[in-house]
């Protein structure tokens, strides 16, 4: 069978979603059948997935995949997925099969630089233009549809130390996990989850957290008033996930988002990437200090020349603090 070969895009504001075709995929080892086709963002309604890729894609010298890799069938022929994203498309085929969905592996072709920077630089406009953002921390043990409504039980009567149940306290240990998820760790993840408006985990089997429950949880777990210990507080304070859910919590003051302040946080933090120019590329759309395009990606630039551009451009810019980098 013939690999998947990509079609050009057509306007500057055209892009790729998928679907995913009924009774696919239902079971992990079965295979995933999906359609891929062309929207122009504002004219399209479409959900979007923010996932971690995961290991390495295909070996492409010798045109073979480690055993981390498997494959999907788009538009019939065959095409290279990590298998972190083979689970959560797994995942999909339950509750947002046929629906568009965009997909950053698949939805961009990644062999192409050109496409790809253009695409990068459209990526805080599909975010924010989805109609639901889905995060996808992984596969994870030990999560039902019990635990699931305990969660949102407990968003109504956490605050009371004398709640605190057998109940309670398996939350509390969902809750630290979910918060301390590699997940939270990736670069993209930023721009994905700051600029949603509307946001969803799939933490479980086919059911989705709304992100309002788990931010409250989060926030009650951090108050003094919560009846979990200083280790599980302390946990969940340094946190990839409380990094984040801070800087959404203060979106919006623009004046507080400025490249610089979202660089430090990425070192800080130790933020994830597998490309070092995405560390400056993926934090370009939520950066309140370059939406007018000044920088702009480009994957074939030297490494060298992509920071310090950047670099400069933060001495340079109006609301440059001292403690804003480095």
């Amino acid at each position: 069978m013939e690999p998947f070969d990509y079609q050009p895009l057509g306007p500057l504001d055209t892009i790729r979603v998928i679907r995913i075709r009924p009774g696919t995929g239902l079971k992990v080892t079965e295979s995933i059948y999906c359609d891929i086709e062309h929207v122009q963002i504002g004219q399209a309604s479409y959900a979007a997935l923010s996932y971690e890729w995961g290991p390495p894609n295909a070996d492409e010298s010798n045109n073979t995949l480690p055993e981390n890799d498997t494959t999907i069938f788009l538009n019939g022929s065959l095409i290279a997925v990590r298998r972190n994203l083979h689970h959560a498309l797994s995942h999909l085929s339950t509750s947002l099969c046929g629906q568009p969905i965009w997909i950053d592996a698949l939805s961009i072709n990644q062999s192409d630089t050109l496409e790809r920077n253009h695409q990068v630089k459209l990526m805080g406009s599909i975010y924010r233009g989805a109609t639901l953002v889905m995060i996808w921390p992984g596969r994870t043990e030990g999560l039902d549809s019990n635990t699931l409504a305990a969660l949102n039980r407990q968003s109504d009567e956490y605050g009371d130390s004398a709640k605190a149940t057998a109940e309670t306290i398996s939350v509390i240990t969902k809750i630290v996990e979910l918060c301390r998820n590699g997940y939270w760790k990736r670069v993209w993840i930023q721009q994905e989850v700051f600029l949603a408006q509307r946001l969803g985990i799939m933490y479980g089997q086919d059911q989705l957290i709304p992100y309002e429950t788990f931010d409250y949880l989060v926030s009650l777990m951090l108050s003094g008033e919560s009846p979990v210990t200083d280790d599980v507080r302390n946990k969940i304070g340094k946190s990839g996930a409380q990094t984040l859910l801070m800087r959404r919590r203060l979106s919006r003051y623009p004046r507080l988002n400025p490249l610089g302040t979202w660089l430090r946080i990425a070192c800080y933090d130790d933020l994830r990437t597998s490309e070092p120019r995405d560390l400056i590329y993926g934090m370009l759309g939520i950066s309140s200090d370059c939406q007018g395009g000044v920088l702009k990606p480009d994957y074939d630039k030297p490494l060298l020349h992509v920071f310090l551009e950047a670099l400069f451009f933060c001495r340079s810019a109006r609301n440059w603090q001292d403690n804003d980098i480095f």
